[in-house]
């Protein structure tokens, strides 16, 4: 895994507990009070916006870094089709025939019907995968990596990416659902400390919910 983001050194550091703190309340008002869940999506955004200009930082700092879009994308061309693609057939697939309910589980916790599926659903889909790229990799991984090696904070931000995604139901569907979001959610920390760039992480994650959705439909028609 090549983890070459560089730490963050000087005094804009952000002390280790102030970002632990924002994951804590995020993670805790979705698990707790998912009626609350947009607060929770709020209070990332929002200190990352407070906490840029109280520490005079750059956007391109962040990994806001659209013109090299290109580049970090043929750069990291096979973690893109392995997450988008083969990660997504798998999951959906391999579950199914091993766990015929998990496709159940995972349309029941999506927060729209498949049955209508039109333009608007997949702008839905583009706009939801760019804010939790920009919560989960430009804001907790990337500051957890100013106090933690790369690995770890790629591990921290995908555990709670993936708990952030839990639903209600028999454990081991639960457990699968969750441990195979965790591994989609590593591929896209490790997109984003090779290219430090949320917009690389982005179109691997929109690509994987796109082509987990159309797997999801085979299945369905399939029936």
């Amino acid at each position: 895994m090549d983890t070459t983001t560089p730490k963050l050194t000087d005094r804009r550091d952000s002390p280790w507990w102030e970002i632990l703190v924002v994951m804590g309340a995020s993670l805790s008002i979705s698990l707790f009070f998912p009626s609350l869940e947009i607060v929770g999506i709020l209070i990332p955004i929002a200190y990352l916006i407070i906490e840029h200009h109280l520490r005079h930082r750059t956007w391109i700092e962040s990994g806001f870094q659209f013109k090299n879009l290109p580049q970090d994308l043929l750069h990291n061309w096979g973690w893109v089709l392995l997450v988008s693609i083969g990660f997504q057939a798998l999951s959906v697939f391999g579950a199914y025939f091993l766990l015929p309910e998990f496709s159940s589980h995972v349309l029941a916790r999506l927060p729209f019907d498949l049955h209508t599926l039109n333009a608007g659903l997949f702008s839905t889909i583009l706009v939801v995968t760019l804010g939790e790229e920009i919560i989960y990799r430009a804001l907790f991984q990337k500051r957890l990596s100013g106090f933690l090696p790369v690995s770890v904070a790629i591990l921290l931000s995908s555990l709670t990416f993936a708990l952030m995604h839990y639903a209600s139901g028999p454990a081991l569907i639960v457990f699968t659902d969750l441990a195979l979001i965790f591994v989609d959610s590593v591929v896209y920390g490790i997109i984003f400390a090779r290219s430090n760039n949320v917009f690389a992480s982005w179109i691997a994650h929109f690509l994987a919910d796109v082509f987990g959705i159309i797997f999801l439909l085979v299945l369905m028609w399939g029936r």
